[in-house]
């Protein structure tokens, strides 16, 4: 047997879990923070998205998030969400939006740096169509869950039907 192959049980075990402090080590400061995010709305893959309309399927939570590491009561972004919704100490509000509600695509963002497809937080963010309004003014967005070439744009097929 080449003798390159023939690994030791505890080299092994120091491999595996200097691989593991390594991966835990970049992990968790990413799970504890707010994900830096940027506008992508000039690339070419997101111009056929910008301006789409889409109705609501079912009845949202609209939630007001804080990115304030105190907590602070303030809004930073709202997250339509579907019911129940989420709660932990950054959220600061919830309010329903009603099924049929309409929103219009006004913006991409996503994770600042090199994108990382499998876990990169795509999110559009949209504006309210017609007389609904909420009662906190923030940022809206929608995490986006498949290809923009999907027939839905990315959006949810349970959740938002396109308005052609």
């Amino acid at each position: 047997m080449p003798r390159f192959l023939v690994v030791s049980g505890g080299s092994l075990r120091t491999a595996a879990f200097t691989i593991y402090a390594v991966v835990l080590t970049a992990c968790v400061p990413m799970s504890c923070a707010p994900t830096p995010m940027e506008g992508v709305s000039s690339r070419p893959e997101y111009a056929s998205v910008i301006g789409k309309t889409f109705k609501t399927t079912q009845d949202l939570m609209a939630i007001g998030v804080t990115l304030d590491r105190n907590y602070k009561k303030q809004v930073d972004y709202i997250l339509l969400f579907p019911k129940p919704g989420l709660i932990g100490r950054e959220v600061v509000t919830t309010e329903e939006l009603s099924k049929g509600s309409t929103i219009r695509v006004v913006k991409v963002l996503d994770r600042k740096g090199i994108p990382i497809p499998i876990v990169s937080p795509r999110k559009y963010v949209v504006e309210l169509m017609g007389d609904k309004k909420l009662k906190v003014n923030a940022p809206i967005l929608v995490k986006r869950n498949g290809s923009v070439d999907d027939g839905n744009f990315g959006f949810d097929k349970e959740i938002y039907e396109k308005v052609e």
